[in-house]
């Protein structure tokens, strides 16, 4: 049991004795936990130090900070990822969270649990629905008989893999391991010698700040950039969970973990290494568009449309979203 238990940023609270059960019982993500009756928040002193009540929840989203350099291989540093918590009619709080699959695993089960709860901010919401509002101009106006039952089989399996969270870990474990196969070694050592200047920065700012050395700006300054080298350093350098070895075992562990899931959905399409809702929802859109009919043809164009999106072809926001949540599902496999 622990010693103390989260605190409310809300001006909600729960009852004692129904804080003390949701937190023994809560789903953890990383620093970030949710229970039936709240959601938990880390701080700078530690994981899940804070709750606020999912009713005083009206927005939870994720806020993404500098260059997406992990998943595209250039740059040496990866992004820095915010949990963004929108409560009380009006309040928000950020939570730096150094591992960007902890949100996306936690706003998916709070979607699932809480679908009440909107898990976009406002201005993703309405680039959605432009985006959606596109989508349907280039659809057929009637479907036939084979392309409407290919759609309704590609949209069931595709609310099956919704209901887990298995797809998010496929999804980032084959990010990582396409991140490893171009990635340079030298890379990996120079973030290291970074993150080591970032917590010599970090022990610098609390020494002078004991002595009084400077003003308040250098010491805000120091721990600034110690923060931002160190999550961003951390996610490229050489650790025990991030190394080839490591990487190639979470893999087959998040391959292994969707198998067993879709093998109990008889006739699921995809392959397990290619099992996630993107795709589905990709091969869905081709045989709206009329361009397939059956699962294999949507199928074979969903891989020639991804063959030909490289660094030379502009997409949209949304799109680049989704071709970043799949793309090294096909990369690492070769497109098999």
């Amino acid at each position: 049991m622990p010693l103390f238990y989260p605190s409310s940023i809300s001006r909600e609270v729960l009852e004692p004795d129904l804080l003390k059960s949701d937190f023994s019982s809560l789903k953890k993500f990383g620093p970030l936990g949710l229970g039936e009756h709240a959601l938990y928040l880390n701080s700078f002193f530690g994981e899940r130090r804070h709750y606020i009540p999912l009713s005083a929840v009206d927005r939870v989203f994720k806020r993404v900070a500098m260059s997406r350099g992990g998943f595209s291989g250039k740059g040496l540093f990866a992004s820095i990822s915010y949990l963004v918590v929108q409560f009380d009619g009006g309040e928000e709080r950020q939570s730096a969270v150094r591992r960007e699959e902890d949100i996306d695993m936690f706003l998916a089960a709070v979607a699932y649990q809480a679908p009440w709860i909107k898990t976009l901010s406002i201005s993703a919401e309405t680039r959605l629905k432009e985006a959606r509002r596109q989508e349907e101009m280039r659809y057929l106006k009637k479907l036939s008989p084979t392309a409407s039952e290919s759609v309704s089989s590609l949209s069931k399996q595709r609310d099956f893999l919704l209901s887990g969270n298995e797809y998010l870990k496929l999804q980032y474990a084959a990010k990582a391991k396409r991140a490893d196969d171009i990635s340079k070694k030298s890379l990996k050592w120079l973030a290291t010698a970074i993150v080591f200047c970032s917590a010599a920065s970090f022990i610098y700012g609390l020494v002078s700040l004991f002595k009084k050395a400077g003003s308040f700006g250098i010491y805000f300054t120091l721990f600034g950039l110690a923060a931002i080298f160190l999550f961003s350093g951390l996610s490229v350098m050489p650790t025990g969970k991030n190394n080839r070895k490591a990487v190639r075992k979470s893999l087959d562990e998040a391959v292994s973990d969707i198998n067993k899931r879709i093998a109990s959905y008889p006739g699921f399409f995809l392959p397990p290494w290619y099992a996630h809702p993107v795709c589905l929802d990709r091969m869905i859109r081709i045989i709206r568009e009329g361009r397939a009919e059956t699962e294999d043809e949507a199928f074979s164009l969903l891989k020639s449309d991804l063959k030909a999106l490289d660094s030379s072809v502009q997409v949209s926001r949304e799109e680049y979203e989704e071709i970043a949540a799949i793309k090294p599902l096909f990369l690492i496999r070769n497109y098999e």
